[in-house]
């Protein structure tokens, strides 16, 4: 195992499978068959490290990279000088010179964006390519109705445009009975037919398991791509690739009618063995988890007692040995079982979260493809 970068001080472990995401990004594209398969890094790939997460999926042939923000994808434009970078959040006031001289390529929100990138590619003396986003349901960011209307009868900005790329983003796609699945594709059908030629793209990560209808010529799976299950209606597809480990600070047993943590909320009812581990929600471990999660010790879970802190949870480990839990010892909070989706499902939330809370003063080691 490579250890990237790991501070031998951190108390927690952030253990990253990057073979497991090689062979996730291979899963998706075998389900895209001849489709290209892009890969969604936003959110610093989403909290796993984008630079690592390009690096790594390059290697396996991947060449489209979308980011939420120009100042993401600048950031890894600084260390990967080559593939194609997208930005989803679109063009900003004077961002045209910089998307240019990155060779990172705007996603178009708006007819207003579309000019502006046009009038700097005249002044630059060549058109450019870019994509265009229109909205099918999603009603966040793109072409509305209103301007798609204006855009089909009147499409000679469109047409200035060097090889475009139109997307669009499901609302619903992990939910395999939502009827704004089947009305998005037909609206994006019928908007891309009256529109001058372009490749297309449409489906995200639980897209990509709709059915080839869904694909057309780029696929933009993200969340699957770090182990999240992009169909929950049957078991999951993809490899976990995160694990979380966390060292244990103290232990100490309580007795009966002994309160644990912030607020009193957890009382003993018996002489109870406390550990006290190292995470919190500063590192992503969310406070309302309390008294709803666990943690792993050798396979068996250990329940988390009173409210998590800031830096510190709580945990009853009266069923473990002296030899299975002591100071300096780890515990796993996310592991192959106790996996992403799990977590979230524990406190009503999405893999996403989990993923993308994850803090920064975990030592994060990267595990090297085989």
């Amino acid at each position: 195992m490579a250890h990237n970068h790991f501070d031998a001080f951190a108390p927690s472990q952030l253990l990253i499978d990057l073979g497991a995401i090689q062979r996730n990004y291979q899963r998706l594209r075998q389900e895209l068959g001849t489709v290209d398969c892009a890969a969604v890094v936003k959110a610093n790939g989403y909290g796993l490290g984008a630079t690592r997460v390009v690096e790594t999926l390059m290697e396996v042939g991947a060449k489209n990279f979308f980011f939420a923000h120009l100042a993401e994808a600048l950031e890894v434009r600084d260390n990967i000088p080559t593939g194609s970078f997208y930005v989803f959040n679109g063009l900003g006031p004077k961002e045209e010179t910089t998307y240019l001289d990155h060779n990172i390529t705007p996603v178009l929100n708006d007819l207003g964006q579309l000019k502006h990138w046009n009038d700097f590619a005249e002044q630059q003396g060549t058109p450019l390519h870019a994509a265009l986003n229109i909205d099918t349901g999603m009603s966040r960011l793109g072409l509305c109705q209103t301007e798609v209307q204006q855009l089909i009868a009147d499409p000679e900005e469109f047409k200035k445009l060097c090889d475009p790329l139109i997307l669009s983003h499901l609302c619903s796609a992990d939910d395999i009975d939502s009827p704004s699945n089947v009305a998005q594709l037909a609206e994006f059908r019928q908007v891309t037919a009256r529109l001058p030629k372009a490749r297309l793209s449409f489906a995200n990560s639980s897209g990509t398991f709709r059915g080839k209808e869904y694909h057309f010529d780029l696929g933009r799976p993200g969340v699957a791509l770090y182990g999240v299950n992009p169909t929950p209606e049957t078991t999951n597809p993809m490899e976990p690739v995160v694990t979380v480990r966390c060292r244990v600070l103290q232990t100490r047993t309580i007795p009966s009618n002994r309160s644990v943590g912030y607020g009193c909320t957890y009382v003993s009812d018996k002489e109870t063995r406390v550990a006290t581990i190292a995470i919190g929600y500063a590192d992503g471990y969310l406070r309302v988890r309390g008294r709803r999660s666990s943690v792993v010790i050798n396979g068996k879970k250990a329940d988390i007692i009173g409210r998590v802190s800031m830096d510190t949870v709580t945990v009853d480990v009266s069923d473990f040995s002296e030899e299975e839990v002591h100071t300096g010892s780890y515990v796993s909070v996310i592991d192959a079982v106790h996996d992403v989706d799990r977590q979230a499902r524990e406190v009503g939330t999405i893999g996403y979260e989990v993923l993308t809370n994850l803090g920064r003063r975990y030592a994060r080691v990267y595990q090297e493809p085989n």
